[in-house]
């Protein structure tokens, strides 16, 4: 393993959330199947990590209670009340936009349904994240937010925002130190949630992989 990726699952340990690593993409699923018991109510965040590393098609094969908010047929209706469920599930898993050398993890979300359940909800979440998210600092992972996470997202979700159209946050451009100030309409940095040193030890389960995976 990189001697980056060690100092961050170090920190991450230290910080009470249960660190594994891997060299490939194909080694995420043998770790995370044995992190849900079979039978388990299970929710996702929209990822593309996790889409990527083959966790979601292993879920839906899987013999789990999936709460799959893509499933096809769902109105609007049915995948807004199926995430409202999410919250209640077993185990919650997502991605995350930055992962701290110095063991935090960095989100941002539009709806704020995968935060929520990151903070409070669920007994057991699992984070995927490629080795391309680790950063040395918060302030790192914000820049990595403005300028990575949130333009290739809102281009990928074909959203109108002015990141997807420069690449990089309107707020470095207006000087602000708030990420997406100066943003309006379909921006998808709305809600932000900083996970440091954990009151419920290994509740949060952290996966992290040598390759790169998504955004």
């Amino acid at each position: 393993m990189t001697k980056q990726m060690e100092i961050t699952a170090a920190a991450l340990r230290h910080n009470r959330m249960e660190t594994f690593c891997c060299r490939k993409k194909e080694d995420i699923w043998p770790i995370v199947s044995q992190l849900m018991p079979v039978g388990s109510r299970v929710a996702a965040g929209g990822s593309v990590s996790l889409e990527q590393a083959g966790v979601l098609d292993n879920i839906r094969q899987g013999n789990y209670e999936f709460l799959d908010r893509n499933r096809p047929g769902l109105s609007a209706q049915e995948r807004a009340e199926m995430m409202k469920q999410a919250l209640t599930a077993d185990v919650y898993l997502l991605s995350a936009n930055a992962v701290t050398q110095d063991g935090v993890l960095l989100n941002a979300d539009g709806n704020g349904n995968r935060l929520a359940a990151l903070v409070y909800g669920p007994e057991r979440i699992i984070v995927v994240a490629g080795s391309n998210k680790i950063v040395p600092d918060v302030e790192a992972g914000f820049h990595r937010l403005r300028t990575v996470a949130a333009p290739l997202n809102c281009r990928r979700l074909k959203l109108n925002t002015y990141c997807a159209k420069t690449g990089h946050c309107v707020a470095l451009d207006n000087g602000k130190s708030a990420p997406g100030s100066g943003c309006v309409g379909e921006r998808i940095c709305c809600q932000y949630v900083i996970s440091a040193y954990q009151r419920h030890p290994d509740r949060v389960k952290v996966v992290l992989c040598e390759e790169a995976l998504g955004y």
